[in-house]
């Protein structure tokens, strides 16, 4: 599965070596939003394992459609 799959992901912003920001479509009051977030962190999370050799660690940010963070 990828951020693809999921149709509230809108975009994918990398800052190198420091910080994955997603923009969805998702609203703070959206009951499905927080388990929404997880999935979007753990697919996150899990390429960027793979990765980790060539790219070091990385703080994830999941936005909502008005830019505020929905992660903790």
């Amino acid at each position: 599965m990828s951020l693809s799959d999921y149709k509230v992901v809108d975009h994918v912003s990398i800052d190198y070596q420091r910080l994955v920001t997603i923009q969805t479509s998702l609203t703070g009051s959206d009951a499905k939003a927080e388990k929404m977030v997880k999935k979007i962190e753990k697919i996150v999370l899990e390429t960027l394992q793979k990765e980790e050799a060539h790219y070091g660690s990385y703080q994830i940010e999941v936005k909502s459609r008005n830019g505020a963070k929905l992660n903790k």
